[in-house]
């Protein structure tokens, strides 16, 4: 086979022979680019995943935060003397109830009044009568939710309290129960009840780079799943596949439905923030960059054989002329029509030499036939 090639290779002009040359060597030189394209492209791609990674594990801290914010802000309700000691009159029965419900409405206020993310406080007393703003003990604080279902679903004794979303992530409600604190028999006094404008998880999760509506984010807390893009593509998919990831883990890449997704998740204890951004969005600027020098190596490459095989036939074709009259020369019957061949350049190189010994050869043939024939 190797020996067919070169008798096939040896047989071809020395024209064909270079332009063959030359493709083999730009050919190799065009793989090598795209070697070390696709080697600098895995690196970068790692870099870039790890970088993306930092920007989920950041916003996962600002929700976190965000979140923490809140639980501090109940802190400072169940902490304080004075609502404590209210608390303790109303469950009395005290006679000035009124008095004591200001009271209670002006301590609660007061605290949270400058927190914009939190939109009402209800304070629930030992008969889960609502001391503060109105609603009933089995109104729906959120769908299918009722004041009387958060506090029978608290433990009955200190703890950090429960957090309750809606489905689609814009509100949340979190709880906690108020215990004595001057006493050693920690008293249950009452239920702490905060309404939370959770909006600011989307604008958050908007800061992603690149964010699309195609990206997809889940919160999880308590063995439950909650995603601000209810009935979204993928979204179904990627909520079961969900329960499979390994939480601990920083990054991941996933198919949904033909789709590959990046998956950045965080956890911080009671949350796991899970991330799904479409991988060629993460990618696209490394593709449009990728594509762009594929395509300036590819014009530059069709030029450059453009080039060369204008040089080649500009090279060769004196001495293809040349040896295609030379090869006449097997047919001695026209030797005497062989006219000498001006040589194509002026300066003196071996084109010319070769061109200035043919006009020699032919005009001493010339000459021969001539004394040949006179001496006939």
């Amino acid at each position: 086979m190797i020996n067919k090639f070169k008798r096939s290779f040896q047989a071809k002009s020395f024209n064909t022979k270079f332009q063959i040359l030359v493709l083999v060597i730009a050919s190799f030189f065009l793989v090598t680019v795209f070697s070390i394209s696709c080697i600098w492209r895995k690196a970068l791609v790692n870099q870039l995943y790890t970088n993306a990674y930092r920007e989920v594990s950041t916003i996962s801290s600002n929700l976190s935060d965000k979140l923490s914010d809140i639980q501090y802000l109940t802190y400072r309700i169940i902490d304080n003397d004075a609502i404590q000691k209210l608390l303790i009159e109303d469950n009395a029965g005290n006679a000035n109830q009124q008095a004591t419900r200001n009271g209670l409405r002006y301590q609660i206020n007061s605290i949270t009044r400058d927190t914009g993310s939190v939109q009402t406080a209800y304070l629930i007393n030992t008969d889960n009568i609502n001391l503060i703003n109105f609603i009933n003990n089995t109104d729906n604080i959120l769908p299918e939710l009722s004041i009387e279902e958060i506090v029978a679903n608290l433990p009955n004794t200190p703890s950090i309290g429960q957090w309750h979303f809606s489905e689609n992530l814009t509100r949340a409600v979190y709880a906690r129960k108020i215990f004595s604190t001057n006493t050693s028999s920690l008293d249950y006094l009452g239920t702490i009840i905060l309404t939370v404008d959770t909006t600011f998880i989307m604008r958050e999760i908007k800061k992603i780079s690149p964010y699309s509506e195609d990206t997809l984010f889940f919160l999880r807390y308590n063995n439950e799943t909650f995603t601000p893009k209810l009935n979204q593509k993928n979204e179904i998919q990627a909520r079961q596949k969900i329960n499979s990831l390994d939480l601990k883990q920083s990054y991941s890449r996933l198919l949904l439905e033909n789709d590959i997704y990046y998956v950045g998740q965080r956890t911080i204890d009671p949350f796991s923030f899970v991330y799904f951004v479409p991988n060629k969005n993460l990618l696209k600027q490394i593709t449009n960059l990728q594509i762009l020098l594929f395509s300036i190596f590819s014009l530059l490459f069709i030029l450059f054989f453009l080039a060369i095989n204008r040089i080649t036939k500009q090279l060769t074709a004196p001495i293809s002329h040349l040896a295609h009259k030379m090869r006449k020369l097997t047919d001695m019957n026209d030797l005497e029509h062989f006219t000498p061949l001006p040589s194509p350049y002026e300066e003196q190189n071996e084109v010319t030499i070769l061109y200035n010994s043919y006009d020699a050869m032919i005009h001493e043939i010339k000459k021969l036939i001539k004394d040949n024939y006179e001496m006939k």
